[in-house]
């Protein structure tokens, strides 16, 4: 669970596990689909990226992996070739940025020139073929660390406090509060976000962030 029924009380809410559960889980679906996020997935973990372009950042669903392996594939029917660790950087929240090549070796097909102490002149001598621009897929590996950020877990508590309020009112026949700015409709339920919980969520999304391609020509430049 993202959040606990105690984390409910701050916000003026009487536990009752009945009546908060069905509130509690959709509050944490809208949070994982908004995100793309699985704060709490234990374990190995693989996840494939599609049509990726090099020097993009891609993001896990895990914000503090460990033990990344990155697989890129030039095609569908590749077999594929493991990237080095050196090649790739593991920045803050999940997120991977992949590197920039401009050419591929010929002594080894399976090998990117990435030697930052080979001149232009050398490299461009020795350059068998271009490097893909995209990629068809790349696959990432990781063991998921299980960790639900703090401001995650109180924004599904606010937005499940807040939705089980509006519902007892909407019951009581009480003017509905606004106290949310997004209404979100889950199997007929009405979720009501505040938008505290929103400026939480944001910091924690996996939202695509492009790339840019800063490399010389022969040299992979981060």
């Amino acid at each position: 669970m993202l959040a606990e029924y105690g984390d409910l009380v701050r916000y003026g809410v009487t536990v009752n596990v009945a009546i908060v559960q069905p509130f509690l889980e959709m509050a944490e679906q809208l949070a994982r689909e908004t995100c793309q996020r699985e704060w709490d997935a234990t374990g190995p973990q693989s996840k494939s990226f599609y049509n990726v372009r090099q020097g993009d950042i891609i993001t896990l669903p895990d914000e503090y992996p460990t033990e990344v392996g990155v697989t890129v594939y030039e095609t569908a029917t590749d077999s594929g070739r493991l990237l080095q660790a050196f090649e790739y950087q593991v920045e803050s929240g999940g997120r991977i940025r992949l590197p920039v090549y401009d050419f591929v070796s010929p002594t080894n097909p399976q090998l990117f020139n990435v030697r930052r102490d080979v001149s232009v002149t050398e490299a461009l001598r020795s350059a068998d073929r271009a490097a893909p621009v995209r990629y068809a897929r790349v696959n990432v590996t990781f063991q998921a660390s299980g960790v639900v950020p703090a401001p995650v877990r109180e924004a599904v508590a606010m937005i499940a406090a807040s939705s089980q309020l509006q519902a007892q009112r909407k019951a009581s026949g009480l003017k509905s509060e606004a106290m949310g700015d997004y209404r979100y409709d889950r199997n007929g339920a009405e979720l009501s976000v505040p938008e505290d919980a929103w400026e939480y969520l944001s910091r924690h999304t996996a939202a695509p962030l492009p790339g840019k391609r800063f490399a010389k020509r022969g040299q992979l430049i981060w």
